[in-house]
């Protein structure tokens, strides 16, 4: 069985068998990292049912937090803000994304298809930068401004969605 160190009643990593140090499943870096399988998983299972009014408001709800979120920690990445600012500003935006992610994501229901996967390939591109150049890399200004248009795209599909 792994045990864990803690401090402060939080979870800080956890031993393995062999008694090296992982991090706890539940930490940023982790979501972050699986964003691509689940993309891909999510991806192939999307059949773009209709969704009843009051879910469709919801969902536009939400993926606009999500945009407005992630555009924030964009600007803030490209401003060259500290990475204690960063991550400050950032929190919301993973937290933000986790609700999106367990709402939407392989649930066979999007009210459009063109925001659902604009956001989701956002998400992807991040998953899969972080998990190749780690959690404290800075973001590339090519990657940003991808970034920038496919929640561009989305944010533009969903003002158009009633």
């Amino acid at each position: 069985s792994s045990s864990s160190r803690r401090r402060s009643g939080r979870v800080l990593a956890r031993m393995t068998p062999k008694g090296r140090a992982s991090e706890h499943p539940s930490s940023r870096r982790h979501l972050i990292q699986g964003l691509p399988m689940i993309v891909g998983f999510a991806g192939g299972m999307l059949k773009g049912d209709a969704l009843a009014a009051e879910d469709m408001k919801t969902y536009k709800e939400k993926t606009t937090n999500l945009i407005k979120e992630m555009r924030q920690t964009l600007d803030a990445e490209e401003a060259l803000k500290p990475e204690i600012e960063l991550r400050k500003i950032g929190q919301n935006a993973a937290k933000f994304s986790k609700e999106w992610i367990g709402r939407y994501f392989g649930k066979g229901k999007a009210p459009d298809q063109i925001s659902y996967k604009a956001v989701s390939e956002a998400l992807s591109l991040l998953g899969q930068f972080y998990q190749k150049n780690g959690p404290s890399s800075r973001l590339p200004t090519e990657l940003i401004d991808n970034i920038r248009d496919l929640l561009d795209t989305a944010a533009n599909q969903l003002e158009t969605v009633s």
